[in-house]
């Protein structure tokens, strides 16, 4: 018995000293219970490398692939959150490497990724006679459908989550080009280079 107990202690000591650490899996579920597995940096900033690759050269062609950016970069931020105990040397500078590439790419890929989905939903609503324009981190809606408060609501409430992981700040409703009595509103939304986990 007193073996049993040794070997119970010596394996629970080797547990603890595994330099390796566990990684949120199924995040695409964006669920609270995530399943912890074993992984170590490399691999996943080999797999950040790959879908970052993917993000800068794809094409977009439907909402959801817009979606997707955004929450590929919120996987990979918990999934560098979850790097934080990374004790050996390689790790800790392989991590500091993918944080700064991260925040490089975002930077970059935000801007691009917001235009790009202005001019898609651009085109999905001029059949409606609705104009969109961007400026920014600024989307404006313009169109006499929004002469109405109940419409403007209608459609925040249809895309406050795309934009919200699009980083937009501000969403303008006008019912003519120059309306001065308009409605906005303000996005809570990081910023390009942050590092969020927190959808």
């Amino acid at each position: 018995m007193r073996h049993l107990w040794a070997c119970l202690l010596i394996f629970l000591v080797s547990c603890s000293n595994n330099e390796d650490f566990y990684t949120k899996t199924d995040l695409q579920a964006r669920s609270d219970s995530l399943v912890l597995a074993p992984r170590k940096v490399k691999d996943i900033f080999g797999d950040y490398q790959k879908d970052d690759k993917e993000i800068k050269e794809g094409s977009r062609s439907k909402i959801s692939d817009f979606v997707n950016v955004a929450e590929t970069y919120n996987k990979y931020s918990k999934l560098l959150n979850s790097t934080d105990t990374c004790k050996r040397k390689e790790d800790i500078n392989l991590r500091n490497k993918w944080k700064s590439e991260m925040i490089t790419s975002q930077k970059k890929m935000f801007p691009i990724i917001r235009k790009e989905y202005a001019q898609f939903i651009r085109d999905i609503y001029w059949r409606q006679d609705i104009e969109v324009e961007q400026n920014g981190t600024i989307l404006t809606f313009i169109g006499g459908h929004f002469a109405s408060n109940a419409n403007k609501l209608e459609m925040m409430n249809t895309i406050r989550e795309q934009i919200t992981l699009l980083r937009f700040k501000r969403i303008e409703f006008k019912w003519i080009r120059h309306d001065d009595d308009y409605t906005y509103w303000k996005i809570s939304s990081p910023n390009d280079g942050a590092l969020n986990s927190d959808y």
